[in-house]
């Protein structure tokens, strides 16, 4: 009887860590069709988490998940007197499934399985994702065939027609932020001192990596860009200090032009020259002023369009200034869009578009007690991670 029940453990133990790896492995694919872009990752997730208790943990209520609860009460709150109240708490409702979703991870990390094993899983899945991908990029430049699942071909500013990669996600943003998240774990699988003859194939994966987070031609390579050289950095531990710092220089100025692209599209740009007949000469001796032919003049004339993640960020800071204290409601942000589509100050396939800030957004939806909130958050996860990477040790790899 003592067998018995010394092995059940072990079985739900090991059944857990299954349900996880399927889990991380089910995380890029969004094909499901389920309402409210319910995935086949989440459709697995309460299976994941019965058996996560099953497995009777010790979990002890930390000050950080203090202040989870504290930023989910003020998504609540964000709900009182709105109008949007069904989609209000199907938003709540996705992020009390991420908290639950940390709390299943806090609970098998504390167990079952180690944090340096789940992210060769998640790296090891970013790769075959990420391989796939390229193999459709070839296809396409190659042959010149699309293929629909993992892209589009659309014309993008400065670029023209493009292959635009999303993988299995719903949209390219989605695919280069898994990339991102996953690059840093690559690294460290790359660099173990016991990778041996697998350090090949981690560099193969990286590169496959960084390709396909190219070809998504999103924003979110300049995460992927700080990640990869903050992971670098601490990898070397100043054995490269020129080079660290050029990375360093080269991913602030990635992040500048990025963001310059983000705000205006250069439709044309027009240099002319010509000479000034009114001025006359001036009072200091140090300038020749020829008074037949004036003074030279460079004309430059510069045609532009707002980008459409300005406009959505405006959208959001105009929807902040309505109701600053609590915000217009959590999945309300929506409603602002298809309003400004029908009045003509967006495209009307950016009826639907988020605001493509995480701060804009939360300010609009949940106003200055939410935006606290989400301040608490981050310096919550900056200070538990910073104190991770102190202690030292196989977790604080990880944990930067």
């Amino acid at each position: 009887m003592s067998n018995l029940t010394e092995k059940q453990p072990a079985r739900v133990d090991r059944a857990a860590i299954a349900l996880l790896l399927a889990y991380i492995c089910l995380l890029p694919v969004s094909w499901s069709g389920l309402p409210f872009n319910i995935q086949w990752a989440d459709v697995l997730f309460p299976a994941l988490l019965l058996c996560t208790i099953a497995t009777r943990p010790s979990f002890q209520l930390a000050r950080f998940d203090v202040v989870v609860l504290v930023y989910l009460a003020s998504s609540l709150l964000s709900l009182l007197g709105t109008t949007g109240l069904q989609q209000g708490l199907v938003q709540f409702a996705k992020q009390g499934y991420l908290a639950l979703l940390y709390a299943v991870m806090v609970m098998l990390t504390a167990k079952s399985v180690s944090l340096e094993r789940m992210s060769r899983w998640m790296a090891g899945v970013a790769a075959v994702v990420a391989t796939i991908c390229v193999l459709a990029v070839a296809v396409y430049y190659v042959s010149g065939m699309a293929v629909p699942l993992l892209g589009v071909v659309m014309p993008l500013p400065y670029i023209g027609q493009f292959y635009r990669l999303y993988g299995a996600f719903p949209s390219p943003e989605y695919l280069v932020n898994f990339l991102a998240f996953a690059t840093p774990l690559g690294i460290l699988q790359l660099l173990r001192p016991d990778a041996g003859s697998h350090r090949r194939y981690w560099g193969i994966g990286l590169a496959m990596i960084i390709i396909a987070a190219i070809f998504t031609a999103g924003h979110g390579i300049v995460g992927l860009v700080a990640a990869a050289t903050f992971s670098l950095a601490r990898a070397w531990n100043n054995r490269h200090p020129r080079l660290i710092a050029g990375a360093v220089i080269g991913t602030v100025a990635l992040f500048i032009v990025v963001n310059m692209l983000l705000v205006v599209a250069v439709r044309d740009l027009q240099v002319s020259t010509s000479h000034d007949m009114t001025l006359e000469s001036p009072a200091y001796p140090y300038a020749f002023h020829d008074e037949k032919v004036g003074a030279p003049q460079i004309s430059l004339e510069l045609t532009y369009n707002l980008m459409g993640y300005w406009v959505l960020k405006e959208i959001a800071w105009d929807a902040f200034l309505q109701k600053p204290l609590r915000g217009i409601g959590l999945g309300s942000f929506h409603d602002e869009t298809r309003r400004a589509a029908s009045e003509g100050r967006i495209p009307p396939e950016y009826r639907e578009h988020d605001p493509h800030s995480t701060w804009l957004g939360r300010m609009a939806e949940t106003g200055i007690i939410g935006t606290v909130a989400l301040v608490m958050l981050w310096f919550a996860m900056l200070r538990l991670a910073y104190g991770v990477v102190m202690a030292g040790g196989p977790q604080a790899d990880v944990a930067l």
